[in-house]
């Protein structure tokens, strides 16, 4: 195929850090807005065509640490089957493998019109 969602390899190093060198990772944050059943409280880093965001389950008290870690398709690709795809396939081999270098997809939301992967947060 000629035609690729995915950008230059240079493009692709790019993830914005979770938190600065000095403040160092935080666990508490308000919610910026529910997604299914989480609340994304705070942008952890922007990837190709998913953003990345901390999140707790829904319900939780503000107080809770946001430990899970939820990947959204952006918006512009969420008709994009080349890019739908792609989070597929890693919902279902973060799903269905098991290994020390590679994160757990605990749910996967592919067919609403915010595409999104839950796992848990990894810090390092």
């Amino acid at each position: 195929m000629s035609s690729s969602i995915l950008p230059s390899p240079a493009a692709r190093t790019h993830f914005a850090p979770a938190a600065s060198p000095k403040t160092g990772p935080t666990r508490h944050h308000r919610p910026l807005r529910c997604l299914g059943e989480w609340q994304l409280c705070k942008l952890a880093g922007c990837g190709s065509f998913t953003d990345v965001f901390f999140a707790r389950p829904l319900g939780c008290r503000p107080d809770w640490p946001a430990d899970y870690a939820v990947k959204v398709l952006r918006p512009k690709y969420a008709d994009n089957p080349a890019a739908v795809d792609l989070l597929r396939r890693e919902a279902e081999v973060g799903s269905e493998v098991s290994h020390r270098h590679l994160v757990t997809i605990l749910e996967a939301n592919l067919s609403a019109k915010e595409k999104y992967l839950v796992m848990p947060r990894l810090d390092g």
